[in-house]
């Protein structure tokens, strides 16, 4: 589900691609609509209205295809009692202190866990990892 200020945010991230305000802070990361725009597409192709729909469309795809990953993978999980409790078990000794929470980086040096990950994101129906 999209934040509620995220349409606003990405419409405001538009305007600037367009005007051209946000140039030099992302020529280290152009974006998919820097490359629209240094296109051959035509102007009327290159709206506002066209990058907004298109930005919008973007986000909410990658929402929906995280929101099922994580649904799918977490039901996989809690549905085969061995992947949960190898997991359990990987988090729990690499985490003894529960309110200590591992940095991302140490979490993707857990295996099982990246391999859960992975699975869920690659394959999101199987059954287990």
């Amino acid at each position: 589900m999209l934040n509620p200020h995220q349409p606003q945010e990405i419409e405001s991230q538009v305007r600037d691609i367009l005007s051209g305000q946000n140039d030099e802070k992302d020529k280290s990361h152009p974006t998919i609509f820097h490359e629209l725009l240094s296109s051959s597409l035509p102007p009327e192709e290159l709206t506002f209205d066209r990058l907004h729909h298109e930005a919008m469309a973007l986000v909410g795809a990658g929402d929906h295809a995280t929101k099922w990953a994580l649904t799918i993978g977490t039901f996989n999980i809690i549905n085969n009692a061995q992947v949960h409790q190898k997991l359990k078990k990987e988090l729990e000794d690499a985490m003894p202190d529960s309110v200590k929470i591992l940095s991302w980086g140490e979490l993707e040096k857990l295996p099982y866990l990246t391999a859960v990950v992975t699975e869920s994101i690659h394959t999101p129906n199987s059954p287990h990892p």
